[in-house]
């Protein structure tokens, strides 16, 4: 009992970061917005979101990090559709106590929206690469395992039958991280 205790203090002492690689997974809900207007184009509605991530921490301040998130789904009464993000981010870390951090992150994206159905002739799919930016927190649970809550907002487009369309997608996610 001894031993269990004394191992269950290391690993909850631990710092609130690891150098090295990690992987994770997120999942949550995005918004679509018309970049023209800020409407929602699902009525206000918001959709599943779900991401796979790998980065690299060089040091407790900074590290980098490569993202594939399903950003969600997209409508309106011409057409419906969904978008889908790949970014690659740097990630600056600004420790709050040995176990929580706030994070940032700020790099580009090339995002892929696919016109799923249409109404109205002349939409089609596109993908714009485009600066991407996010917030959250990051909670160290033990010497392999992180937990997370943030937001991103990714920049994407539709080709439209008067040209293109511009939108971004705000992203509320939670996430777990596997440190290696």
């Amino acid at each position: 009992m001894k031993k269990i205790a004394l191992t269950l203090a290391a690993l909850l002492s631990s710092s609130a970061y690891a150098q090295g690689l990690y992987v994770g997974g997120t999942v949550g809900e995005a918004q679509t917005l018309n970049a023209s207007n800020q409407a929602a184009w699902n009525n206000s509605s918001y959709n599943p979101a779900f991401g796979a991530l790998v980065g690299y921490q060089f040091n407790r301040y900074f590290g980098v990090e490569g993202a594939y998130t399903e950003a969600g789904k997209f409508g309106n009464h011409a057409v419906s559709g969904k978008t889908d993000v790949a970014t690659l981010e740097g990630v600056g870390y600004l420790p709050l106590s040995n176990l929580l951090s706030l994070y940032g992150k700020l790099g580009v994206g090339s995002a892929t929206s696919q016109s799923v159905s249409s109404a109205a002739p002349g939409y089609s799919g596109t993908t714009r690469i485009s600066s991407t930016y996010g917030l959250g927190l990051q909670f160290r649970v033990n010497a392999l395992f992180s937990a997370r809550i943030g937001y991103d907002y990714y920049r994407s487009a539709l080709n439209t039958p008067d040209g293109t369309a511009d939108f971004g997608s705000n992203a509320f996610t939670v996430g777990a991280l596997y440190h290696f």
